[in-house]
């Protein structure tokens, strides 16, 4: 579908007064920087994105960020004028930094569920640097443990805080879950190589083990 093509059918469906009122573009408008008119019909094309995937695939449902909410709710509303289909959005509280920084692409701080992406042993190292005033957040967020728990954890580190008993405890929940009790083995095994110096167990690594473990490191040329 070419440009003109596009303007005519799908953003003939669009209202600019409701565009303008979306929070995301009221905040950016009222920025600095301003907001560029490649940002301002991203909600147009997220719209249209969602209308194909329910044409192609019976995509009904689309969950996202609370800051997608402009966005989900565009879809919503040009599928509600091209279909009758009902549909459904629903966003979700966005993780973020006691700093008030969130975690994405974007932010250029993702941690992805890959193994390709993001290894063991780096997602193991992600968790346990997780900072003393987050890391009762992420337990309770991204562990099954029960609320008592947590909170016996956290009075516990708080009394050792050099030993990181809550970060460890956040890194081998998560590690295991995403990766199973192979993974969190590797990411171990990595980490007393890399922090302990014990060289000696690193064949029981795979190659990509290794190669995520000093990665960017000289040690790595020396072995």
């Amino acid at each position: 579908m070419n440009a003109l093509e596009y303007v005519g059918k799908i953003g003939k469906h669009f209202r600019m007064g409701t565009m303008l009122c979306k929070e995301s573009v009221d905040t950016r408008l009222k920025s600095e920087h301003g907001l560029s008119y490649t940002e301002f019909s991203y909600q147009i094309f997220q719209a249209y994105d969602w209308y194909h995937l329910l044409q192609k695939y019976n995509c009904r449902f689309q969950a996202g960020g609370s800051d997608q909410l402009g966005n989900i709710s565009a879809g919503h509303e040009l599928i509600s004028r091209l279909s009758r289909t009902e549909v459904y959005g629903v966003t979700l509280p966005l993780v973020k930094t006691v700093s008030g920084a969130k975690f994405g692409k974007s932010a250029g701080n993702a941690v992805w569920l890959s193994p390709d992406m993001t290894s063991p042993f780096d997602l193991y190292q992600h968790l346990v640097r997780t900072t003393d005033a987050d890391v009762e957040t992420m337990l309770k967020l991204f562990t099954f443990d029960s609320v008592e728990s947590i909170g016996d954890v956290c009075r516990k580190h708080q009394t050792r805080p050099e030993l990181w008993l809550a970060q460890k405890r956040l890194a081998d929940k998560v590690t295991t879950l995403v990766h199973g009790e192979e993974g969190l083995k590797a990411a171990h095994l990595a980490t007393e190589a890399l922090y302990n110096g014990n060289v000696d167990i690193l064949s029981q690594l795979s190659w990509n083990d290794v190669t995520s473990v000093f990665k960017g490191n000289s040690l790595f040329i020396f072995l």
